[in-house]
């Protein structure tokens, strides 16, 4: 009996040092949670490791676990340790399905992790499914206005915008809006993020004084809410700033920009991806007032930190190539902007297809450079290819496209390549006639502008037959 007793205590004291250890890890989970969302990601990060290595000391595969870790796979994203990341994060998505099914509301929110992390490198088209996920998860358990749905409706609709689906972003941004007020009243730190991005669709329309209102309000909501030195408002005083720039209020726009700047060095350290865009965007108001040497140091700097911390491919790194080159070409330094484009072009072409659009778009830039360094075999080669592509990779015949190769054509027969400016006014031709019918006056320009060109090539009978098509097309409109 004695013995039974002993063994019962032992076990119960087993339990009783299991269940501290338990609540000891949970309380670890929390204070994480909290520093999280407070942007202080060191502190998490060591909360984190101390709640992981107690259950793994343990042999613990559970519940609390899998949140330890999912965590753990959050702060990594948010510190651009994207490698460390995502195996931290599937794995906590496949514990946790494991352990409490694929529609758990902690299932909902390793999968918006996963879903940042994809976002965060720029594959865009993976977050949106899980970010799809992670919404319908969060309405069925917690119901269309609860905060965690506002915001996976702001996290969905900001894929959204990044793929420039302004159609599909914007309900969900006022729809979240709506909630949150209705919900919350209206200076709720819920309401900051669709405001926020509800400007930016407005500045995209030239709404700017409805983009400021909306701009200023997000401010004051994340400044009240999260204090003056959280991540969030960076983001805020950056749009703000854009804002600023575009109405050429340069001043203004560069002291938001040291502010944003400042903030996200204090917040993820003077070498993260994040720190990269305040950089950017004071090249841009250094750009924008004339001060292109100054503008090419920002440039730098920033390409210089994307390229340490990003893949070689991601969108943010072949952008600042591209517009780096862009800025070298109007400071008059050809070479220099030849080798970026060069880089840009490889790791494209890597990739890519090799018969995509934006290869064409590519090729025809350092083509131009090369131009001006007199390489001119080499920049023809690039453009014939950047034709053949065009010619075989059109997108859908509509007046946008129509568009876009008549302003081709019209590039080409600037430079005088004759022969690439007949084919390219002829394609144009044929795109409006399949969007506006072959009576449209834009069919005749096409053809006047085609006429033109093969006279200069000595092709005179088919530029008479051009002119006569677009006389009969000018005869039938009336003009």
């Amino acid at each position: 009996m004695r013995r039974l007793t002993i063994i019962f205590v032992v076990v119960v004291l087993v339990s009783q040092v299991a269940a501290a250890q338990d609540s000891v890890r949970q309380a670890y989970n929390e204070a994480a949670s909290q520093a999280i969302n407070d942007g202080m990601y060191d502190k998490a990060e060591r909360l984190l490791r101390l709640a992981v290595n107690e259950a793994e000391s343990a042999g613990k595969q559970d519940v609390i676990y899998s949140i330890s870790i999912g965590y753990l796979g959050r702060v990594y994203v948010e510190q651009a340790k994207y490698a460390e990341a995502e195996p931290l994060l599937k794995h906590a998505i496949k514990l946790g399905e494991r352990l409490e099914g694929t529609e758990s509301l902690n299932a909902a929110v390793r999968v918006s992790d996963l879903a940042s992390l994809y976002a965060a490198q720029g594959k865009f088209e993976e977050a949106e499914p899980l970010y799809q996920r992670s919404l319908r998860i969060k309405e069925k358990k917690l119901g269309p206005e609860d905060e965690s749905v506002t915001i996976a409706l702001n996290n969905l609709a900001s894929v959204y915008m990044t793929q420039k689906k302004l159609e599909k972003a914007e309900p969900l941004f006022r729809r979240a809006l709506k909630t949150s007020e209705k919900k919350f009243g209206p200076e709720h730190r819920s309401l900051a993020a669709p405001l926020g991005q509800l400007a930016r669709i407005c500045r995209t329309q030239g709404k700017s004084d409805e983009a400021e209102a909306l701009l200023r309000r997000s401010l004051q909501i994340t400044e009240k809410t999260l204090g003056p030195d959280h991540p969030q408002l960076a983001v805020v005083l950056a749009d703000l700033a854009s804002l600023y720039e575009r109405q050429r209020k340069f001043e203004q726009a560069e002291q938001l920009h040291l502010r944003s700047l400042e903030i996200e060095v204090k917040a993820h350290g003077p070498d993260h991806p994040n720190v990269t865009f305040p950089i950017w965007n004071l090249g841009s108001v250094c750009e924008a007032k004339g001060e292109l040497a100054d503008a090419g140091v920002f440039y730098e700097r920033a390409l210089a930190i994307r390229e340490k911390a990003l893949a070689p491919d991601h969108p943010d790194v072949l952008f600042a190539l591209n517009e780096l080159s862009r800025l070298k070409v109007d400071l008059g330094e050809f070479r220099a902007s030849a080798v970026l484009l060069k880089r840009s072009l490889e790791l494209q072409q890597k990739k890519l297809p090799a018969r995509r659009l934006e290869i064409a778009k590519l090729q025809r830039e350092l083509a131009r450079t090369l131009e001006c360094q007199g390489e001119t075999v080499e920049a023809e080669r690039l453009m014939d290819s950047a034709l053949e592509i065009i010619n075989t990779q059109r997108p859908t015949r509509d007046g946008k496209s129509a568009d876009g190769m008549f302003a081709f054509a019209k590039e080409h027969e600037e430079t005088h390549r004759l022969r690439e400016a007949s084919l390219c006014y002829k394609l144009a031709a044929d795109d409006y006639e399949q969007a506006f019918g072959p009576d449209d006056i834009k069919v005749a320009t096409c053809h006047e502008s085609c006429a033109r060109v093969l006279r200069k090539l000595g092709r005179e009978r088919e530029a008479t037959v051009r002119e006569a098509e677009a006389d009969a097309i000018r005869k039938r409109a009336g003009k």
